[in-house]
């Protein structure tokens, strides 16, 4: 079995990740559960609560946003590292650890990983099940994630705004409500623009928009550029970014097959 441990399960791109990777294993026959802290994924995967863990010398254990106790005894142990500066690997308990997941290259680069003697390997996650359907508007944008400084919410309004957009929607939760009410807001109020709401259904969402402004500061490997290449939806994004130039590999049976292969099933 394969047992995903994250330290975070709450709303997020990390979570999202793990969710449709457990789903894709399960899908594809391999037994594979979520665990995490918070109760946002109970219903969308097999979950369970870190009070419903345990874990035999028999399991496969991916471990995220963790450090991993000396005590724990598994078949194999996988790192899985979805951040930067949120999760640092220099301070991380490595012991235990067999080999290490990153998501991009640049991220890879951002760890140093080359000064750990740790083997590594970079895949894409699992995106979500998304298609190509006909557009409902003819000229729509949205803003899509977290509203917070990193984003850079606002850029990405005065963006569309100065390439003659005019129906424009943010899709994503305020965490960094300081940030929303000085920035965000009082472009919203000029500009007559939507939200910010936040939506489950990734596919009306695309369904519902031409055009996405993507102007983040630093990313890993935003689920949002894949959900553009698997909707046809055109993408504005800042040039010269590093994450703009990562492979996005949407097929969920190569990605599943890679897990297979570092877990030798």
């Amino acid at each position: 079995m394969i047992k995903i441990i994250s330290g975070w399960s709450e709303a997020g791109g990390s979570t999202t990740a793990h969710i449709n990777l457990c789903n894709a294993l399960n899908e594809r026959g391999v037994e594979t559960k979520f665990f995490g802290p918070h109760d946002f994924s109970r219903g969308k995967c097999n979950f369970g609560n870190f009070s419903e863990l345990s874990i035999s010398e028999d399991d496969n254990l991916i471990f995220h946003f963790l450090q991993i106790p000396d005590h724990i005894k598994a078949k194999k142990i996988v790192l899985s590292v979805h951040e930067q500066n949120l999760f640092n690997l220099a301070t991380t308990n490595l012991k235990k650890i067999d080999t290490i997941h990153f998501v991009s290259r640049h991220q890879s680069e951002y760890h140093n990983i080359k000064n750990y003697n740790k083997p590594y390997f970079i895949l894409s996650n699992v995106m979500d099940k998304l298609l190509p359907n006909p557009k409902t508007k003819e000229k729509a944008v949205g803003i899509i994630g977290s509203i917070d400084e990193n984003k850079q919410v606002h850029i990405s309004i005065q963006k569309a705004i100065a390439d003659g957009f005019k129906d424009i929607t943010l899709f994503g939760k305020i965490t960094d409500p300081k940030y929303f009410e000085i920035a965000v807001k009082p472009l919203m109020q000029k500009y007559k623009i939507k939200g910010p709401k936040f939506s489950e259904n990734k596919q009306e969402m695309y369904d519902n928009i031409t055009d996405v402004y993507f102007s983040s500061v630093k990313e890993c490997k935003p689920f949002v550029i894949g959900e553009c290449k698997l909707t046809g939806t055109n993408l504005h994004t800042i040039e010269g970014k590093n994450y703009t130039n990562e492979i996005y590999e949407t097929e969920p049976d190569i990605i599943v097959n890679k897990w297979k292969e570092v877990f030798e099933i």
